[in-house]
């Protein structure tokens, strides 16, 4: 048997493990979950940004201990204190989800599937972002240079790096309506 990796594989297992992850957790800590995410979003943000002024004002904070200023360290940082904002935010915040009604139980299978697809959506993203250097919501990243071998490999990144508006709304949206129609009472 000959495998090939490709993008569109890494994508599709990506997708999957997040969303039997979703499944296994279940549909209020895949809430919690992307709640977490989108407080790592905006958390990293900060970070980077308060690390980028530190570092125009006192010079470079990488030569300063000794290290060189490669430009895959800001994305590796960004996408470690994004994972472990995330797992902990997830696990340890204390973040509590309570709806009013609950859905039937088709309908929670059905929600929880929408969480996982739109959290992977998300993350991956957020990730891909992160590798660029690029700062969120870049309306030209389908156009940034290191992602061009990608979106050539793969029809399925092309399509989430070119509707990342997308995969960052989606969530918050699904949130909102669940909220709307699971709290009247």
């Amino acid at each position: 048997m000959n495998l090939n990796l490709s993008w569109d594989l890494f994508v599709i297992v990506f997708f999957a493990l997040v969303t039997v992850y979703t499944f296994i957790l279940g549909r209020s800590e895949a809430i919690k979950m992307i709640i977490a995410t989108y407080i790592g979003i905006i958390a990293v943000q900060g970070v980077s940004s308060a690390v980028g002024r530190l570092n125009t004002a006192t010079g470079s904070l990488l030569s300063y201990v000794g290290l060189s200023e490669d430009a895959w360290i800001p994305t590796l940082g960004k996408v470690i204190l994004f994972v472990i904002i995330l797992i902990f935010f997830t696990i340890r915040a204390g973040i509590e989800v309570r709806y009013k009604k609950e859905p039937s139980q088709l309908i929670s299978l059905v929600l929880t599937l929408l969480f996982g697809v739109a959290t992977a959506g998300l993350i991956l993203t957020t990730l891909m972002t992160y590798a660029t250097g690029v700062p969120l919501l870049e309306m030209n990243l389908a156009t940034v240079q290191s992602l061009g071998p990608v979106i050539q490999q793969s029809e399925i990144m092309q399509f989430m790096i070119s509707n990342q508006d997308l995969w960052f709304t989606v969530p918050a949206v699904l949130l909102a309506a669940v909220g709307l129609t699971h709290n009247q009472g």
